[in-house]
Protein backbone atom coordinates (compact mmCIF):
# COMPACT_ATOMS: atom_id res chain seq x y z
CA UNK A 1 0.00 0.00 0.00
CA UNK A 2 2.86 2.40 0.78
CA UNK A 3 4.39 1.86 -2.65
CA UNK A 4 1.01 2.36 -4.34
CA UNK A 5 0.51 5.59 -2.41
CA UNK A 6 3.93 6.85 -3.42
CA UNK A 7 3.28 6.00 -7.07
CA UNK A 8 -0.18 7.56 -7.10
CA UNK A 9 1.08 10.72 -5.47
CA UNK A 10 3.87 11.07 -8.02
CA UNK A 11 2.10 9.79 -11.11
CA UNK A 12 1.11 13.20 -12.48
CA UNK A 13 3.65 15.81 -11.38
CA UNK A 14 3.07 19.44 -12.10
CA UNK A 15 4.50 20.40 -15.50
CA UNK A 16 7.75 22.24 -14.92
CA UNK A 17 9.78 24.58 -17.11
CA UNK A 18 13.28 23.79 -15.85
CA UNK A 19 14.84 26.73 -17.67
CA UNK A 20 12.50 29.14 -15.88
CA UNK A 21 12.94 27.26 -12.61
CA UNK A 22 16.72 27.56 -12.68
CA UNK A 23 16.27 31.30 -13.02
CA UNK A 24 14.77 31.16 -9.50
CA UNK A 25 16.43 28.22 -7.75
CA UNK A 26 20.12 29.15 -7.62
CA UNK A 27 20.10 30.61 -4.09
CA UNK A 28 17.83 27.85 -2.79
CA UNK A 29 20.31 25.21 -3.98
CA UNK A 30 23.26 27.23 -2.70
CA UNK A 31 21.97 28.01 0.81
CA UNK A 32 19.05 25.73 1.79
CA UNK A 33 19.86 23.04 4.35
CA UNK A 34 18.78 19.92 2.43
CA UNK A 35 20.81 20.60 -0.77
CA UNK A 36 23.78 21.78 1.32
CA UNK A 37 23.84 18.56 3.36
CA UNK A 38 23.31 16.38 0.28
CA UNK A 39 26.48 17.88 -1.16
CA UNK A 40 28.27 17.22 2.13
CA UNK A 41 27.17 13.58 2.14
CA UNK A 42 28.19 13.06 -1.50
CA UNK A 43 31.61 14.60 -0.92
CA UNK A 44 32.10 12.45 2.18
CA UNK A 45 31.37 9.30 0.17
CA UNK A 46 33.56 10.49 -2.71
CA UNK A 47 36.52 10.86 -0.34
CA UNK A 48 36.50 7.06 0.05
CA UNK A 49 36.90 6.48 -3.71
CA UNK A 50 39.71 6.81 -6.25
CA UNK A 51 38.96 8.93 -9.32
CA UNK A 52 40.57 11.39 -11.72
CA UNK A 53 37.43 12.49 -13.56
CA UNK A 54 33.94 13.44 -12.33
CA UNK A 55 30.67 13.90 -14.19
CA UNK A 56 27.73 15.49 -12.35
CA UNK A 57 24.48 14.46 -14.08
CA UNK A 58 21.80 17.01 -13.28
CA UNK A 59 24.46 19.51 -12.30
CA UNK A 60 22.13 22.50 -11.99
CA UNK A 61 24.19 25.63 -11.46
CA UNK A 62 27.37 23.75 -10.53
CA UNK A 63 27.29 23.81 -6.73
CA UNK A 64 28.16 20.12 -6.38
CA UNK A 65 31.12 20.42 -8.75
CA UNK A 66 32.28 23.52 -6.90
CA UNK A 67 32.53 21.35 -3.79
CA UNK A 68 34.58 18.78 -5.69
CA UNK A 69 36.89 21.50 -6.99
CA UNK A 70 37.69 22.58 -3.46
CA UNK A 71 38.60 19.08 -2.26
CA UNK A 72 39.83 16.87 -5.11
CA UNK A 73 42.32 17.02 -7.97
CA UNK A 74 40.13 15.79 -10.83
CA UNK A 75 38.75 16.94 -14.16
CA UNK A 76 35.17 18.14 -13.64
CA UNK A 77 32.21 18.10 -16.03
CA UNK A 78 28.48 18.56 -15.65
CA UNK A 79 25.37 17.94 -17.73
CA UNK A 80 21.83 19.18 -17.21
CA UNK A 81 18.50 19.11 -19.02
CA UNK A 82 18.18 22.88 -18.59
CA UNK A 83 20.01 25.15 -21.00
CA UNK A 84 19.61 27.98 -18.46
CA UNK A 85 21.37 25.94 -15.76
CA UNK A 86 24.20 25.13 -18.17
CA UNK A 87 24.50 28.80 -19.14
CA UNK A 88 24.74 29.86 -15.48
CA UNK A 89 27.27 27.10 -14.75
CA UNK A 90 29.54 28.06 -17.63
CA UNK A 91 29.50 31.66 -16.47
CA UNK A 92 30.15 30.85 -12.80
CA UNK A 93 32.66 28.00 -13.26
CA UNK A 94 34.79 28.75 -16.34
CA UNK A 95 37.34 26.05 -15.48
CA UNK A 96 34.77 23.27 -15.79
CA UNK A 97 32.99 21.71 -18.75
CA UNK A 98 29.20 21.84 -19.03
CA UNK A 99 26.85 20.35 -21.64
CA UNK A 100 23.08 20.13 -22.12
CA UNK A 101 21.86 16.53 -21.85
CA UNK A 102 18.61 14.69 -21.06
CA UNK A 103 19.84 11.56 -19.27
CA UNK A 104 16.56 9.76 -19.96
CA UNK A 105 17.26 9.80 -23.69
CA UNK A 106 21.02 10.10 -24.16
CA UNK A 107 24.55 9.94 -22.82
CA UNK A 108 27.92 11.51 -23.51
CA UNK A 109 30.23 9.47 -25.78
CA UNK A 110 32.79 8.97 -23.02
CA UNK A 111 33.12 7.48 -19.53
CA UNK A 112 34.15 8.99 -16.21
CA UNK A 113 35.79 7.51 -13.12
CA UNK A 114 33.02 8.90 -10.90
CA UNK A 115 29.49 9.82 -11.95
CA UNK A 116 27.29 11.76 -9.52
CA UNK A 117 23.52 11.86 -9.97
CA UNK A 118 21.94 13.83 -7.13
CA UNK A 119 18.16 14.42 -6.91
CA UNK A 120 17.51 13.53 -10.56
CA UNK A 121 15.94 10.07 -10.79
CA UNK A 122 12.79 11.10 -8.92
CA UNK A 123 12.08 13.50 -11.82
CA UNK A 124 12.44 10.86 -14.54
CA UNK A 125 9.48 9.29 -16.31
CA UNK A 126 11.90 6.66 -17.70
CA UNK A 127 14.17 5.93 -14.77
CA UNK A 128 15.26 2.63 -16.32
CA UNK A 129 16.51 4.49 -19.38
CA UNK A 130 18.16 7.11 -17.20
CA UNK A 131 20.13 4.54 -15.18
CA UNK A 132 21.10 2.71 -18.38
CA UNK A 133 22.57 5.97 -19.67
CA UNK A 134 24.34 6.55 -16.36
CA UNK A 135 25.95 3.13 -16.76
CA UNK A 136 27.18 4.04 -20.25
CA UNK A 137 29.04 7.01 -18.78
CA UNK A 138 30.46 5.27 -15.68
CA UNK A 139 33.91 3.73 -15.77
CA UNK A 140 34.26 3.32 -12.00
CA UNK A 141 31.71 4.40 -9.43
CA UNK A 142 28.28 6.00 -9.33
CA UNK A 143 27.04 8.18 -6.44
CA UNK A 144 23.27 8.70 -6.29
CA UNK A 145 20.99 10.65 -3.97
CA UNK A 146 17.20 10.41 -4.15
CA UNK A 147 14.36 11.28 -1.78
CA UNK A 148 12.54 8.61 0.19
CA UNK A 149 9.29 8.87 2.10
CA UNK A 150 6.02 10.45 0.95
CA UNK A 151 5.71 12.60 -2.17
CA UNK A 152 4.62 15.91 -0.60
CA UNK A 153 2.95 18.86 -2.36
CA UNK A 154 6.27 20.73 -2.60
CA UNK A 155 7.85 17.66 -4.18
CA UNK A 156 5.14 17.50 -6.83
CA UNK A 157 5.49 21.24 -7.46
CA UNK A 158 9.18 20.83 -8.30
CA UNK A 159 8.61 17.85 -10.60
CA UNK A 160 8.98 14.73 -8.45
CA UNK A 161 7.22 11.68 -9.88
CA UNK A 162 7.99 9.01 -7.29
CA UNK A 163 10.22 8.55 -4.27
CA UNK A 164 12.32 5.51 -3.46
CA UNK A 165 12.89 2.88 -0.85
CA UNK A 166 16.43 1.58 -0.37
CA UNK A 167 15.78 -1.94 -1.77
CA UNK A 168 14.08 -0.46 -4.87
CA UNK A 169 17.05 1.81 -5.55
CA UNK A 170 19.55 -1.03 -5.08
CA UNK A 171 17.55 -3.26 -7.43
CA UNK A 172 17.33 -0.51 -10.06
CA UNK A 173 21.10 -0.04 -10.03
CA UNK A 174 21.71 -3.79 -10.12
CA UNK A 175 19.48 -4.25 -13.18
CA UNK A 176 21.63 -1.87 -15.18
CA UNK A 177 25.10 -3.16 -14.53
CA UNK A 178 25.99 -1.65 -11.17
CA UNK A 179 27.03 -3.42 -7.99
CA UNK A 180 25.39 -1.51 -5.10
CA UNK A 181 28.00 -1.10 -2.36
CA UNK A 182 26.07 1.07 0.09
CA UNK A 183 22.52 2.47 0.19
CA UNK A 184 22.05 4.58 3.29
CA UNK A 185 19.19 6.59 4.74
CA UNK A 186 19.75 9.96 6.38
CA UNK A 187 17.73 12.82 7.80
CA UNK A 188 16.02 11.79 11.03
CA UNK A 189 14.73 13.63 12.93
CA UNK A 190 15.30 17.20 11.73
CA UNK A 191 15.23 16.84 7.94
CA UNK A 192 12.06 14.75 8.23
CA UNK A 193 10.43 17.29 10.57
CA UNK A 194 11.49 20.10 8.22
CA UNK A 195 9.77 18.42 5.26
CA UNK A 196 6.58 18.00 7.25
CA UNK A 197 6.70 21.64 8.39
CA UNK A 198 7.30 23.26 5.00
CA UNK A 199 4.41 21.27 3.53
CA UNK A 200 1.93 22.82 5.95
CA UNK A 201 2.02 25.90 3.68
CA UNK A 202 3.77 24.66 0.54
CA UNK A 203 3.09 27.58 -1.79
CA UNK A 204 4.14 30.15 0.79
CA UNK A 205 7.39 28.24 1.38
CA UNK A 206 8.07 28.00 -2.35
CA UNK A 207 7.44 31.72 -2.79
CA UNK A 208 9.73 32.63 0.11
CA UNK A 209 12.59 30.17 -0.33
CA UNK A 210 12.47 29.01 -3.98
CA UNK A 211 11.39 32.21 -5.68
CA UNK A 212 14.64 34.06 -6.33
CA UNK A 213 17.58 35.61 -4.52
CA UNK A 214 17.92 35.17 -0.76
CA UNK A 215 17.93 38.21 1.47
CA UNK A 216 19.40 38.39 5.00
CA UNK A 217 16.38 36.71 6.62
CA UNK A 218 16.39 33.74 4.25
CA UNK A 219 20.14 33.30 4.60
CA UNK A 220 19.96 33.43 8.40
CA UNK A 221 17.15 30.85 8.46
CA UNK A 222 19.05 28.56 6.10
CA UNK A 223 22.27 28.87 8.13
CA UNK A 224 20.49 27.98 11.38
CA UNK A 225 18.84 24.95 9.80
CA UNK A 226 22.12 23.78 8.28
CA UNK A 227 23.66 23.67 11.76
CA UNK A 228 20.65 21.84 13.18
CA UNK A 229 20.78 19.31 10.33
CA UNK A 230 24.22 18.20 11.51
CA UNK A 231 22.32 16.42 14.29
CA UNK A 232 20.53 14.17 11.78
CA UNK A 233 21.65 10.58 11.90
CA UNK A 234 22.26 7.65 9.58
CA UNK A 235 20.52 5.19 9.02
CA UNK A 236 17.11 6.81 9.38
CA UNK A 237 15.26 9.46 7.40
CA UNK A 238 13.79 10.44 4.06
CA UNK A 239 17.05 10.89 2.16
CA UNK A 240 18.88 8.04 0.41
CA UNK A 241 22.56 8.09 -0.56
CA UNK A 242 23.86 5.20 -2.68
CA UNK A 243 27.33 4.18 -3.83
CA UNK A 244 27.63 1.64 -6.65
CA UNK A 245 30.44 0.21 -8.75
CA UNK A 246 30.19 -0.46 -12.48
CA UNK A 247 30.43 -4.15 -13.23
Amino acid sequence: MESETRRAAGAAPQALDYDAAWGRWADMIRFSPAPWHRRRLVLKEAARLDFASVLDVGCGVGEMLSGFAGRFDASLAGVDLSEEAVRQSRRSHPGMRFETLDVETGSLPERFDLVVCSEVLEHCADREGAVENLRRMTAGHLLVTVPAGPVFPIDRAVGHREHFRAPELAALLDRHGFEPLRVRSWGFPFHSAYKLAINLRPQAMLDRFAGGRYGPAQRATATLLRWIFHLNRVPFGWQLVAVARAR
